[in-house]
């Protein structure tokens, strides 16, 4: 036989009945039961005007609400939310702030609590936060002192093809510099990217990227023809640890952003498909506001960078200790009649 769990309810009820009887006072039966002589003349009221349904609890929810969000407010969060709906509430009353009709807009909590409760915001699983494994080599101090780059990840697009976007963003400014859908992952394609972006407002002093290819493969000391030309404008690329993206978590942050907001779902093809991320990168510079900018717009922190790129690459240039060795075109060099294999991509050097 199972356990036997009276409810608030079944407690009432011999409280009723014995005021129906009345065989005792209401102070006697109010003091057997356990209750005030207030609580028990309530529920025996109670009772005698509803009948048996007066015994259930009634809700406490208030009839009005003086401070209740208006209709007309909240249909327009809820509209707004829905395009594009990765923006938060932060960024839309920034946004309702500066566009008319200017009306009393609610508390930020409050359309927190308001998408929350209209099922708008999605429910993500809470992971064990891990420390970074170090930090990252430089810091940013100026404008334009560490430029990061990555691909987004292999995109299928509706023809059967795949595209890789890369993109290119200012870490102190947020902005996105550049994030074309490439065909693959080489460095013939994404060379002449970078090159359009540093002819047009100069060069970083470090560029911050992942293991992966086209910036740092698997060969001597991470170089790659790429980075090689990198280094040739001065500029030493830094990588972060393998397998550890908290280095470079802005940038991988936008890419969630990005993705979600281009992919679902993709393009036709190619073309198609960086026609829908031109709006998602004009709409990131200038409509959202960021908080670490002041609430203000990355297009409006713009600003080009004091290192413009060189005409000519500057010569090579080695300590009198050290012994040029040409490396030519196989990957290779001789010295001493002893042959050895440099890289492909010091060949020339």
């Amino acid at each position: 036989m199972p356990w036997s769990h009276p409810s608030p309810m079944d407690q009432r009820t011999p409280l009723i009945a014995a005021d129906l009887r009345d065989r005792l006072s209401g102070t006697e039966r109010c003091a057997r039961d356990g209750v005030s002589r207030q609580t028990g003349d309530t529920w025996s009221d109670r009772s005698l005007k509803y009948g048996p349904q007066g015994r259930d609890a009634r809700s406490r929810r208030p009839s009005t609400v003086p401070r209740h969000t208006p209709d007309q407010v909240v249909a327009a969060l809820l509209d707004a939310r829905r395009q594009p709906p990765s923006w938060g509430a932060q960024k839309r009353l920034a946004i309702f702030y500066t566009h008319p009709p200017r009306g009393p807009w609610p508390a930020r909590s409050t359309v927190g609590d308001l998408l929350s409760r209209q099922g708008l915001v999605p429910k993500t699983r809470q992971r064990r936060v891990i420390g970074p494994p170090g930090q990252p080599t430089s810091s940013i101090e100026a404008p334009n002192d560490v430029w990061r780059a990555d691909f987004t990840g292999h995109v299928k697009t509706g023809d059967g093809h795949s595209g890789s976007p890369l993109t290119l963003t200012a870490g102190d400014r947020r902005l996105l510099r550049r994030g074309p859908a490439l065909a693959s992952t080489r460095v013939a394609e994404a060379k002449p990217v970078f090159m359009r972006v540093v002819k047009a407002v100069g060069r970083p002093r470090r560029l911050r990227t992942d293991h992966g290819v086209p910036c740092a493969p698997n060969t001597l000391a991470r170089l790659s023809p790429w980075s090689a030309w990198w280094v040739r404008l001065g500029r030493l690329p830094e990588c972060i640890a393998p397998g550890q993206p908290p280095p470079n978590g802005r940038h991988e942050r936008q890419h969630r952003t990005r993705n979600a907001d281009t992919t679902r779902p993709p393009g036709a093809h190619l073309r198609a498909q960086q026609q829908q991320c031109n709006p998602c990168r004009d709409a990131f510079h200038h409509e959202p506001p960021h908080e670490a900018r002041d609430r203000r717009t990355p297009a409006a922190c713009s600003e080009p960078s004091p290192r413009a790129r060189p005409h000519t690459p500057p010569p090579f240039a080695y300590p009198d200790r050290f012994e040029g060795r040409d490396v030519r075109a196989n990957g290779g060099s001789r010295g001493h009649r002893h042959w050895g294999n440099v890289s492909t991509t010091c060949a020339g050097a």
